[in-house]
């Protein structure tokens, strides 16, 4: 294969917002929809709170999830009402999801995906970035673990704070156990792995700190062969150009140079001169408004 491909196969892993959330048995809570709506209203209040005090807005809703669990046993069932809930300001788990959605924005923009693991509800995904990407996707994360370690500083604040008494005492009150330890929570950083490819070989090793889904879709990769792993990139821009042309079809988006110049700046990052001479060849035939011979060239990659 003529194609002279190098960079970095990308793993990646960041924590939910499901790390701030704790599930309560309310099987011996004689007043469960009381304990619910007050511990509702009192969470609503700490999120203005805490907004005020962080310069920020609240939405002045907040919601406790409640779940019947039915649970047959020795011949008999039993009932459980379970609530879900964080005992923290609303604004820490929408600063994680605003994170998570700057680094995936990121990671689509400096990377290309070449795997992927489906789970349970979950899809794991392993990418590939030019040195550039790479450099680019390190200096990112570092940013956002910052603001990973701000939360974490807020975790610990808040822990200690009148709010949480307070919390503790509605749960004292309605007989409610199992109040989290909030001191002890804290939010791990992201982490990036960056494998590289070149030449010869591929860094064979795989990073502890990834889940078994995450560990199975990088082995994989790790275990084809150079060129089948290249085959994987090329695959990749033939059916993202395949999308832009549809788009650009169906929707006649003027963005579609634009897509494809971008497309093109990936493949010649990664060292694919010929996947990109061929984009800028499409390119050129749409600028000449010669959409048949751009669909045609499209269609041979």
């Amino acid at each position: 294969m003529s194609e002279n491909v190098v960079g970095f196969i990308v793993s990646i892993h960041m924590g939910t917002e499901r790390r701030l959330e704790w599930g309560i048995d309310l099987k011996n809570v004689s007043s469960p929809i009381e304990f619910i709506d007050k511990l509702a209203d009192v969470m609503a209040e700490i999120d203005q709170k805490f907004a005020m005090k962080k310069d920020s807005e609240a939405s002045g809703r907040r919601t406790v999830k409640s779940s019947h669990r039915r649970i047959p046993s020795a011949g008999e069932v039993l009932r459980r009402r379970v609530v879900r809930f964080s005992p923290f300001p609303s604004m820490f788990s929408n600063q994680l999801k605003s994170i998570r959605r700057t680094l995936y924005n990121q990671l689509a923009k400096h990377t290309i995906v070449i795997a992927t693991e489906e789970g349970d509800y979950i899809v794991k995904k392993i990418y590939f970035a030019s040195a550039r990407g790479a450099a680019r996707m390190a200096v990112i994360v570092k940013e956002l673990n910052k603001e990973i370690d701000r939360i974490n500083k807020w975790i610990k604040e808040y822990a200690k704070s009148d709010d949480v008494s307070l919390l503790k005492k509605i749960f004292e009150q309605y007989g409610v156990l199992g109040f989290p330890k909030l001191e002890d929570v804290e939010i791990p950083e992201i982490s990036l792995s960056l494998l590289p490819i070149n030449a010869t070989a591929v860094n064979p090793e795989v990073p502890e700190y990834l889940s078994e889904m995450e560990k199975a879709a990088l082995q994989e990769v790790i275990d084809q062969s150079r060129e089948g792993i290249i085959k994987n990139v090329m695959t990749y821009f033939k059916r993202e150009v395949d999308l832009i042309m549809a788009e650009s079809v169906e929707k006649k988006r003027p963005r579609t140079i634009k897509k494809l110049s971008e497309l093109k700046q990936k493949a010649e990052d990664i060292g694919l001169k010929g996947i990109a001479s061929t984009i800028e060849e499409i390119m050129k035939a749409l600028e000449e408004g010669d959409s048949e011979r751009a669909g045609r060239v499209a269609r041979d990659m």
